[in-house]
Formats: structure tokens, sequence, C-alpha cells
């Protein structure tokens, strides 16, 4: 799809809405989306802990909305295929970037994996931008709602997103299941409620409508807190037990020095 088209004009926009941005880093209990978003912060401030103080190319940024996780660092740029007011460098048509081989120290690719059409590509084209010893910080979606932006692929485990990685060249320090667990399984009950519906029978269909409004206000908000208390783990090792887990994360280095 072309970077011009308005679909994509109209996502461009829609990721960069104050009150977007502002989900991300602080969901309302309430929200639908409430604990892998939460879990995604919390999983993204880990892992910029462990990288260096060089530039940030976040490769795919929307709205860049964790632009500010990484303030210590001398240079960030926000890039993606149609212009907004947090995007700093427009890619080409096909994705890539442009940017000179071993140009910076960290790429940094939020939720943009399962969008890309040729994740391989992708990649690879992040291995060529990131100097030796950089660092990839890639968060993907495990399993989620389909939601087009304007396109939605692919979704990943924890060992075929290390594959892939490492298959591009990288070396994997270290991948995390995000929202693991009771965390999972509660959001994904929320999400089986929010999408339940019968739109070819009337009656039946306002009947559930009404019902999955009750549940938003008042259960989804309690059922929120119950996983928070249940299992307060944000995001856990791939190798531990856990089956079920919304999001995926890795930590990966283009190969010169050891993992941190």
């Amino acid at each position: 799809m072309s970077k011009n088209s308005p679909i994509s004009s109209q996502w461009s926009r829609s990721l960069a809405e104050e009150a977007y941005r502002q989900n991300r880093l602080a969901p309302a209990l309430g929200s639908l989306d409430y604990l892998p978003l939460l879990d995604l912060l919390a999983a993204i401030q880990h892992f910029s802990a462990k990288i260096g103080t060089g530039t940030v190319f976040d490769y795919g940024c929307g709205g860049a909305p964790y632009r500010n996780l990484f303030g210590a660092c001398k240079g960030y740029i926000g890039a993606d295929l149609v212009p907004g007011p947090h995007v700093d460098k427009i890619l080409d048509e096909s994705g890539l970037t442009g940017e000179a081989d071993a140009s910076h120290d960290t790429v940094l690719s939020s939720q943009v994996l399962e969008h890309v059409p040729d994740p391989s590509r992708y990649l690879t084209e992040a291995f060529r931008i990131l100097k030796p010893g950089g660092h990839l910080i890639l968060t993907t979606h495990g399993m989620f709602l389909e939601h087009g932006c304007p396109n939605d692929f692919f979704r990943w485990t924890g060992y075929g997103l290390e594959k892939i990685v490492s298959d591009c060249g990288f070396r994997v320090c270290q991948t995390i299941k995000i929202t693991p667990g009771t965390r999972a399984a509660i959001s994904l009950i929320n999400m089986a409620i929010d999408n339940a519906g019968t739109r070819h029978r009337l009656l039946p269909h306002v009947a559930i409508a009404i019902s999955r409004r009750l549940w938003s206000i008042s259960m989804r908000p309690l059922m929120h807190v119950l996983a928070s208390a249940l299992d307060p783990r944000a995001f856990i090792p791939n190798d531990a037990p856990e089956a079920i887990y919304i999001g995926v994360g890795v930590l990966a280095k283009k190969p010169d020095a050891a993992c941190a």
C-alpha cells in the first residue's frame, strides 16, 4: 500500500493523537487493552534499561509514544511510512530506511512486525543500520485481536520470534512473554466478550450488545484488578511454563559484543 494512500494517512493521524499516546503510557483501568498496554510499557522500560546512550531509530514509530523512555540517549529518530507530528523521517514505500550502514546504536520496533508484509526484509534492514554491538528492541503480538493498521499479517510465539530474529543475523540476548498466564486469560475473556454478537439476528444482537456494555462498565475494571492481584507479572522468561501470553519481546544484538 502506498505511503500516501488515504487509509495509511488516516491510520497515521490516529496513531499521532494525544489520546492514543497517553493510552499507551497510562491506559484507563476500564479500557479493553489495559493489561497488554501496561505490560508492554513495562517490557520496553525493562529493555531500554539494558542499552547504552547512543542513537535510537524507532522503526515504524507511529505516534512515538515511548520516545521519553530513551531520554538519556544522544538522539532519537522516529521513522514511518507517512508524515506525522512525531515522525522525523519518512521511509520509502517499500519500508526501507535510507539510513547509512551501521549508523545507529539501537533500533526500536514496538508492535510493528505483525503489520509488515515481509518481516525478514524488515529485520534485515534493521540489522544493516545497526552498529556492530548495537541493540534491537522488538515487541509484537502473541495472541491479540486482528487490527489492521492498515494491515495485520502475523502472530508470533516466543520461539518463532527468536528464530526469525536469529535467521536475520542477530544474537538473541533475552526473549520474554508479555501479559502471560492469568493476565492473558482475563484479557482474552474481555476481548471475547467485547466481540460477542449475532448481527444476523436482531433481538439477540441487541441483548448481547447491552450485556457487553454493562460488562465493560462494571466487570471489566474489576477483572483487571483481579488479574493484577492474582498475577502481578507484566512479563516472564520465554522458557516459563505459561502457554498463553498476549505479546512477545526480544532484546537482540548485532554480533560484536557480549549480551548485557
